[in-house]
C-alpha cells in the first residue's frame, strides 16, 4: 500500500514536470536588466511605457524585444535595444520535457533570454538623438555592435535592396513635356 502511494506521488510529480516547460520553471517568463548611464540620473523609459531614473533595474517579459530610451537634459538621447534570443534551457527542454515543455516555454516567451543581459551606456553632452548607444564597457560595446547592430543593419539592408522600385523617371522636365489635347 505504501508503495503505491509512492509511486502514485512521484507519477504525479512526473506528469507535472512533463506538462510544464523547462526554461518556465527554472528561468521563468520575464528577465530582470540592471540598467545605468554615465552621468547616472537619466530618465530611462522601456517601451515607451516604464520610466525610470539610472541607476535601476526593469524586469521585461522574454518573449518580445524591448527598446531603452535613455534622457538627460544636456545630453543626446540614447536608445539601445533589446533582442531575444535562445536560452540554453531550450536543449534540456527538448531532451527532458518534450514536445509539451517546448511549446510551452516558446509560447511562455521562457526560452528566451534578453541581450544584452545589463545596459550601461555612456551618454553623450549635446541635442539631439545619438547615432548609436556608447557603453561605458568596450566589452558591451563590442558585444552590442556584433549581436545586435549589425545584424539589424543588415536585415535593414537586405530590405531595401529586395523593396521594389517604384516608377521613378529620370531626366524628367516640364520643358520636355507637350499638353494635353482635350
Amino acid at each position: 500500500m505504501r508503495f503505491l502511494k509512492i509511486a502514485s506521488g512521484v507519477s504525479t510529480l512526473f506528469l507535472v514536470f512533463m506538462m510544464s516547460g523547462c526554461a518556465t520553471i527554472v528561468s521563468g517568463t520575464t528577465q530582470k536588466v540592471a540598467v545605468t548611464s554615465q552621468p547616472t540620473g537619466a530618465k530611462v523609459t522601456a517601451d515607451g511605457k516604464m520610466a525610470a531614473t539610472t541607476p535601476t533595474d526593469f524586469t521585461l517579459e522574454r518573449k518580445s524585444d524591448h527598446t531603452l530610451e535613455f534622457s538627460k537634459e544636456g545630453y543626446k538621447t540614447a536608445t539601445v535595444m533589446l533582442k531575444r534570443t535562445v536560452n540554453g534551457m531550450l536543449a534540456g527542454n527538448i531532451l527532458i520535457g518534450g514536445l509539451i515543455g517546448t511549446g510551452i516555454d516558446a509560447i511562455s516567451g521562457a526560452n528566451n533570454k534578453l541581450i544584452p543581459e545589463r545596459v550601461d551606456v555612456a551618454l553623450e553632452q549635446g541635442e539631439g538623438y545619438s547615432e548609436a548607444p556608447k557603453f561605458v564597457a568596450k566589452v558591451d560595446q563590442d558585444f552590442y555592435d556584433k549581436n545586435i547592430l549589425k545584424p539589424a543593419q543588415q536585415r535593414a539592408k537586405k530590405e531595401e535592396t529586395a523593396a521594389p522600385k517604384t516608377g521613378t523617371v529620370s531626366n524628367f522636365s516640364p520643358a520636355n513635356t507637350a499638353p494635353v489635347a482635350s
